[in-house]
């Protein structure tokens, strides 16, 4: 029963401790869900000993990734900062404005300024160094033709080569769906926006880093709840943007889905179940 203190042999002892410690591996791949205490004592009828304790904490800390996001301060980013902070990865976060370092902050990050349209490659990289994963979510967010280019275009291709040059080989980019503003008659800008967006996932997908394209149906505000559709190719639909970021938090955590275009919409399935289902060969 709960609280029974039980002397356990040293034979004992070492086998518990081996069922903890794949308890707790099964329980999160690159981060820590604190499912595995509840499921020791579910099985075994008694507290988390403290040494149990002790080990899932080390366990814990080992997992956590270093993330560097492109574009936190953007409606995405912002909900991946707190995400990824709240699951205690540390996070490095980009940023343009002076004021926004702050508000970054209180998320959960840690600010780095930066301005993708006049930064080098070389300084870019060591902002980025001892990064496990670089994640773009930088976008233009339709100021126009000249600033797609040089956000989506050319910022992303300068992000992609200063992680190579900081040995960050996990990389992730928000991009999107083949199906955004058809029939719609978008306009100019945005078949420019849609042309850009192409060619930045050429330019990762041609690269060596363990790279993955997420693609997003249409963007929207509304709250999160948890569940989506995802896989190579899927019906065009809707997503709020806390779910994208939930979906990017998975990948983060979940290094074995990589070199994979997923596309992505609001769905019935947790984004834990459908990202795990990708990873399996």
């Amino acid at each position: 029963m709960a609280g029974h203190v039980q002397i356990l042999s040293p034979a004992q002892d070492e086998a518990l401790l081996r069922e903890a410690v794949s308890v707790g591996s099964r329980a999160s791949n690159r981060a820590w869900h604190f499912e595995a205490g509840s499921r020791w004592r579910k099985r075994h009828g008694m507290v988390t000993p403290r040494w149990l304790r002790w080990v899932l904490l080390r366990m814990q800390e080992n997992n956590m990734a270093q993330v560097f996001i492109i574009g936190a301060a953007g409606k995405v980013g912002r909900h991946l900062v707190k995400q990824l902070a709240d699951r205690r990865h540390r996070v490095l976060a980009l940023h343009r404005r002076a004021g926004q370092g702050a508000e970054l902050g209180a998320l959960g990050a840690t600010p780095v300024t930066g301005d993708l349209t006049a930064i080098d490659v070389g300084a870019l990289a060591g902002q980025m160094a001892g990064s496990d994963v670089a994640v773009f979510t930088a976008g233009a967010g339709g100021a126009g033709v000249e600033v797609t280019n040089a956000i989506d275009g050319r910022g992303l291709e300068l992000a992609v080569d200063a992680a190579r040059q900081a040995g960050v080989r996990r990389f992730l980019l928000v991009s999107a769906f083949p199906e955004a503003g058809r029939n719609k008659a978008m306009g100019e800008g945005f078949e420019n926006y849609m042309t850009v967006k192409k060619r930045a996932d050429v330019y990762l997908a041609a690269t060596d880093l363990d790279w993955v394209i997420l693609r997003p149906g249409t963007l929207n505000d509304a709250p999160g709840t948890g569940r989506i559709a995802a896989g190579p190719a899927i019906a065009y639909g809707d997503i709020p943007r806390a779910d994208v970021a939930a979906t990017l938090v998975a990948l983060v955590e979940h290094p074995e889905v990589r070199r994979a275009i997923i596309e992505l919409t609001e769905g019935g399935q947790p984004v834990g179940e459908v990202i795990a289902r990708l990873a399996r060969p």
